[in-house]
């Protein structure tokens, strides 16, 4: 009997173990996703505080971000936030950021007071990015916009690239899917034809935010070489003046477009030192003959 008993209770035994083994693993798992930094701080400059909870604090570079967190920058000052496989958002001065929830396939931004630009990857079909004002809910499938508070009854939005969905407070909601900016006021409703070019403010501001420092995340300079590929980008200098983009390549010697610009004048000087007074240069009229 104490046999046969052995021989049924010894399986139940491991299953149990088993059970619990597997159990407690799932728990570690999860408790690992749960933990897993999928936002930081990357970059910082003046008075940028974070608060969770009711405790507010100078905040650190490489400072993780969790769900429920505010970030508030001073006048002149300015934040960068990563969002491991999603991209980055630029926090301008004098702005008020909270994540409201942020996950590896979820971020929910809340822009209380004033500016921030987004850029992001190309996020696949079942990840989620949007920002939330007083006035407006942007939702995201892989694009660059930026995003303003002018105050509780007014926000703007502006697209530089991709595609983006708009909804006021009543739920309605437009896809813009080309270059444009549209502001949301609360007591009216949108429509397609609200949208407008580009301002001036909204370039400028942008041209601003697409000024990054250089980092140590691998994921995070891999994703600055996609941006700066883009043509948006390229578009988005260009739309300075001829004195300010000279003006640039004076004082910006190390960026990408200075060095195309340079080895294009090294170019056109060699070309025009061997076509203007080569010793070697062939006679005119000679015969080979």
């Amino acid at each position: 009997m104490r046999l046969s008993i052995t021989k049924i209770a010894l399986p139940i035994l491991l299953g149990l173990l088993v059970g619990v083994a597997c159990s407690k693993g799932e728990d570690n798992v999860k408790g690992q996703e749960e933990a897993r930094p999928v936002a930081r701080i990357t970059f910082m400059s003046g008075d940028v505080q974070v608060k969770v909870g009711e405790t507010t604090s100078s905040a650190e570079k490489g400072q993780i971000l969790k769900s429920g967190s505010e970030i508030t920058t001073g006048p002149g000052s300015s934040a960068e936030l990563f969002f491991k496989d999603m991209g980055i958002v630029r926090v301008g001065a004098d702005s008020k950021v909270s994540v409201d929830s942020v996950a590896s396939n979820e971020v929910n931004l809340g822009l209380k007071s004033g500016n921030a630009g987004m850029f992001l990857k190309k996020i696949r079909a079942d990840d989620e990015f949007s920002v939330h004002t007083p006035t407006s809910v942007a939702a995201v499938r892989g694009t660059a916009f930026l995003v303003t508070v002018d105050s509780e009854d007014q926000s703007r939005v502006a697209l530089f690239d991709g595609a983006i969905e708009v909804s006021d407070r009543d739920g309605k909601s437009i896809v813009m899917d080309q270059k444009g900016e549209i502001t949301v006021n609360r007591d009216k409703g949108i429509k397609g034809s609200d949208v407008q070019p580009l301002s001036d403010d909204a370039l400028a501001r942008m041209k601003d935010m697409a000024v990054f420092e250089k980092n140590r995340i691998l994921e995070y300079n891999s994703f600055l070489e996609e941006l700066e590929g883009s043509e948006w980008m390229t578009e988005l200098q260009v739309e300075a003046s001829v004195d300010e983009r000279m003006d640039n390549l004076d004082n910006q010697a190390d960026r990408p477009a200075d060095r195309v610009v340079k080895a294009q004048r090294a170019e056109e000087n060699v070309i025009r030192r061997d076509t203007e007074g080569d010793p070697l240069k062939i006679p005119a009229k000679k015969d080979f003959k």
